[in-house]
């Protein structure tokens, strides 16, 4: 006599894996996390209905995953175990629905106050394993992998609260650095163009319509005047100069009339289509006028473009101490050529040169700029790798570096491909180390990219006047104390 069915009953599992691969034994196998996740990325949610998952690590920590080279030196043997230990830890849930899902899953209905954020929990996973496609992005090196397909409804946890705008000290002077990803104000099919472009693109960045410029505009608005700074450097924005029609000019109307654009005698910065600037509310007053480095090439190589910079000396109204803002932009490093043979250490090395060329400038201008520094910028590289050594080995500090073995909450402003990290950093000369406080507002690298100001085919309830997903990266705050609590000579 047989049995009564009873169905099939999922098999437990745990990750970490034990190796790289060790879920292939379970592919197309009903399963049960016996252990809850935490979400390590959301960026898979409007374009194939997916959130990355992470499990605790080898010793037991939950948390997200950290990209290797934000914690440890690029090859080293430490860098290969977190890499390698992120793939381990690593699975992606799926809603088994193909590409562009609407409504939207694992993120339940609308709500202007809260969303699931990378950081949060996910627990009473069940579902099918399966192996396929973790990005739409077709230059992403890894684009597949295991994935869960639930068969019930996890639980979500949220644990990760939107926090509230860092705490400001009357005393000190706040320096903050964003990195507002492709802010223009020529919209949509352009032209655009390059200051050295012969031709215009076809397609403008950033909003591509006046509505996606208004619900842009809301955002940044709502994003940066909470902050209270006293300076802050950008950027992503349009390079079509520094006038009241450029997009400089534009950022600046929206925090009010209590800010001012540095300006620069020739319009520009850079090759680029887009740039970076300066502004600073009256509390500051400039001294002289502002130094750039224009972004020669660092390598020769058709259509390549080094660093640029825009240096400003400033005094502080009320102690009439002097200091001095670097705000700069370094190249990408190039991909790997296998025409060539050239690998890792010929990709690393523009982004590296760059440091380097940015570190001579700011040398051969000595003592005009004063021993007073702070650099903020986005160096397009993570804490260890080359072009953060350069600038440390002249003199510059980053308070945010992870310490040696910080894997619990290292500082990050960014998530990309589901691991955490930061290119965008502040650096401060010795003298000023001990008069700073440095901090990361979280409002962006945590959030669904569906909550920013982009119109999507499905869906339009996901926008909310609020800072949350205002740009890609979260703002990096540096307040520095002067006399009075003074800098340093």
């Amino acid at each position: 006599m047989l049995a009564r069915d009873r169905g099939i009953r999922p098999t437990p599992i745990r990750l970490p894996e034990a190796f790289d691969g060790e879920l292939e034994r379970y592919e197309g196998m009903l399963i049960s996390l016996a252990q809850a996740m935490t979400v390590t990325g959301n960026d898979g949610l409007a374009d194939l209905g997916q959130i990355k998952l992470a499990s605790a690590d080898d010793r037991g920590r939950a948390g997200r995953l950290y990209h290797s080279h934000h914690l440890a030196v690029p090859g080293s043997p430490e860098a290969g175990r977190i890499q390698g230990q992120n793939v381990r830890r690593f699975l992606v849930l799926d809603d088994g629905r193909g590409s562009n899902p609407d409504p939207l899953p694992f993120l339940g209905e609308p709500d202007k106050n809260t969303t699931l954020r990378v950081g949060d929990g996910v627990e009473n996973i069940v579902g099918v394993l399966d192996f396929g496609e973790i990005t739409a992005h077709a230059s992403s090196a890894q684009r597949l992998d295991y994935r869960i397909q639930p068969t019930q409804s996890p639980t979500m946890v949220l644990r990760n609260h939107r926090p509230a705008p860092p705490p400001t000290n009357a005393r000190a002077l706040r320096i903050v650095n964003a990195n507002v990803n492709d802010f223009f104000t020529t919209l949509g099919d352009g032209p655009c163009s390059g200051a050295c472009e012969t031709s215009p693109r076809s397609r403008c960045r950033g909003a591509g319509n006046e509505t996606e410029f208004q619900r842009q505009r809301t955002k940044l608005e709502a994003a940066l005047s909470p902050l209270n700074a006293d300076i802050m450097g950008f950027q992503g924005v349009e390079n079509n100069g520094f006038d009241d029609t450029g997009a400089i000019a534009g950022l600046t109307r929206l925090l009010g009339e209590d800010y001012t654009v540095v300006r620069i005698k020739d319009g520009r910065i850079g090759c680029d289509v887009t740039s970076l600037g300066l502004i600073h509310r009256n509390t500051v007053q400039p001294i002289a006028k502002a130094h750039v480095l224009p972004g020669e090439p660092v390598v020769e190589t058709a259509g390549d473009t080094g660093p640029t910079a825009l240096a400003q000396v400033f005094e502080q109204v009320a102690t009439g101490e002097r200091f001095t803002v670097v705000v700069a932009h370094l190249p990408p490093p190039h991909p790997p050529d296998p025409n060539t043979g050239k690998g890792l250490a010929y990709a690393d090395d523009r982004p590296a040169e760059a440091a380097r060329q940015l570190v001579r400038w700011l040398e051969a201008l000595g003592a005009a700029l004063g021993p007073a520094r702070v650099i903020i910028g986005n160096f397009n590289a993570y804490a260890r790798e080359a072009p953060l050594q350069v600038l440390e080995e002249t003199g510059y500090v980053n308070p945010l570096k992870p310490a040696p073995g910080d894997y619990r909450a290292p500082a990050y402003n960014q998530v990309e491909a589901g691991l955490a990290g930061m290119r965008d950093h502040a650096l401060v000369s010795r003298n000023v180390l001990p008069a700073t406080n440095a901090s990361i507002w979280h409002i962006n690298a945590d959030e669904p990219p569906v909550m920013d100001y982009c119109l999507r085919s499905g869906e339009t309830t996901w926008f909310f006047d609020t800072p949350f997903r205002a740009f890609e990266h979260d703002p990096v705050v540096v307040d520095i104390t002067l006399k009075g609590g003074h800098a340093g000579d």
